[in-house]
């Protein structure tokens, strides 16, 4: 009996919680099964898939900029340094030149000429190092130089002067003067001494001569009168051997007193000539610096040697100001690799290197007719430049090579500062980077 009682108090507990159950699935309807279970599967492949695809899938940052070809050694554009007539032209469009070889001359009150003709004049005369090579030199007259005629003038006085002193004849001949006597008064000093020399041995047989007369006025052979008078006899001896030595003494005294006269009078020509030459030469520096900065204001000369471009029409007695660019001058350099400068700014700085691919499409060849050219990264400015706009700009070149191919395999012909857009193809980096770097970085700014 009381199994039976357990049993049907289960069984009741079983039909209650089937009631239960009965009235929620009619508010809430029970779920398909299947269908459920599918989408979220395919909801979780479709996630798991994209990962995958996204870790897969990688490219590279493009940074996009303006390039201007160019070579290694680019071409030298030349300005006139004043706002004025050109005078003289000297070589055409197409023309080879060569470093420091004149282009133009700008109008000006001095002949050309006459200046190339100074400049071959004063050349010869800074490095002189013999006095007597001034005597040859001399300045023309009639020479039209302009500004520079003053300093011109001033030269040729002081070559003049220069050349007078040493030329004068005064000095030489008191030189000469001198050196006569002072060789007189040598001779006459050896001559005065070898007598000397003679006179003391002389005298030495006089002082033993009277030495034996007191010996015998001593023994009584001799009387002392006699004794005396020798003795007088050797004194008078020794007087003129004094006298002698005095006047070897004032020989050699006026010998140094003309050997005084003659430096002095050396030392004051020498002296006379050097004060003369530092003038001199420092009016023909100052004359060549006055013909430098006369070349460079009123001359035009080529700064490298290379093949010299007229952008515009030059004629003479054009006007043209210092902001008018009159020529360039393209270089012949073998080999002078082919580059396109082009500024980036700074917020691309970091992403680049060197030797990474750059596409370059230029603006005078259609890329659909013509392709691309492709370059490396080659060099990378160290520090920026300001733009108008107060930016941080760098500086890049891309080696091209000696031609212009493109990926068509099409040569263009190379013309100086042709402007192309530029690609720089950076490091790859995995789509899936991208995306969470994304997210790190919008997190970052919620923060």
């Amino acid at each position: 009996m009381p199994e039976e009682k357990f049993i049907h108090e289960a069984n009741i507990d079983i039909d209650r919680q089937q009631l239960r159950s009965e009235s929620n699935d009619n508010l809430i309807p029970a779920p398909k099964g299947w269908l459920l279970y599918s989408g979220i599967s395919v909801i979780a492949f479709g996630l798991i898939l994209g990962l995958l695809v996204s870790y897969i899938i990688e490219y590279p940052d493009v940074i996009r900029a303006r390039g201007e070809i160019t070579t290694m050694v680019p071409p030298l554009d030349h300005y006139p340094k004043l706002s004025s007539r050109i005078s003289t032209i000297f070589k055409l469009d197409g023309d080879t030149v060569t470093f420091g070889e004149r282009l133009f001359l700008m109008e000006s009150d001095a002949d050309y000429k006459d200046m190339d003709q100074l400049k071959d004049i004063i050349k010869p005369m800074i490095g002189i190092n013999d006095d007597t090579l001034y005597l040859d030199k001399y300045f023309p007259v009639g020479l039209n130089l302009g500004t520079l005629q003053d300093s011109y003038e001033n030269c040729t006085k002081l070559l003049e002067d220069l050349k007078y002193f040493i030329s004068e004849d005064l000095s030489a001949v008191k030189l000469k003067s001198l050196e006569n006597d002072i060789l007189y008064l040598k001779k006459l000093i050896a001559s005065q001494s070898r007598e000397l020399i003679l006179f003391r041995k002389e005298l030495d047989l006089v002082v033993r001569q009277s030495q034996r007369q007191v010996w015998l006025e001593s023994e009584g052979v001799i009387s002392k009168r006699e004794m005396e008078q020798d003795s007088q006899k050797t004194l008078q001896s020794e007087r003129s051997k004094e006298g002698m030595n005095a006047n070897i003494i004032r020989l050699q005294s006026q010998l140094i007193n003309l050997e005084k006269q003659k430096y002095e009078l050396v030392f004051d020509k020498r002296t006379g000539i050097h004060d003369r030459i530092i003038a001199f030469k420092g009016a023909v520096v100052n004359l060549v610096t006055k013909l430098k900065e006369w070349r460079s204001i009123y001359e035009i000369s080529a700064g490298m040697s290379g093949v010299l471009h007229f952008e515009n029409p030059v004629f003479p007695n054009q006007q043209v100001l210092t902001a008018d660019k009159i020529c360039s001058v393209i270089p012949i350099q073998d080999p002078n690799p082919i580059i396109v400068r082009c500024k980036l700014a700074g917020l691309a700085y970091g992403k680049i290197a060197k030797e990474q691919k750059v596409i370059v499409e230029i603006d005078d060849y259609p890329v659909s007719e013509y392709g691309r050219i492709i370059g490396t990264v080659s060099k990378i400015s160290k520090m920026s430049t300001k733009d108008k706009d107060d930016q941080n700009n760098y500086l890049v070149e891309i080696l091209i090579g000696q031609k212009l191919i493109t990926d068509y395999n099409k040569n263009i012909e190379w013309r100086q500062r042709m402007q192309a857009n530029v690609k720089i193809i950076t490091k790859s980096r995995r789509l899936l980077e991208r995306f969470f770097e994304n997210i790190y970085e919008l997190l970052s700014r919620i923060k």
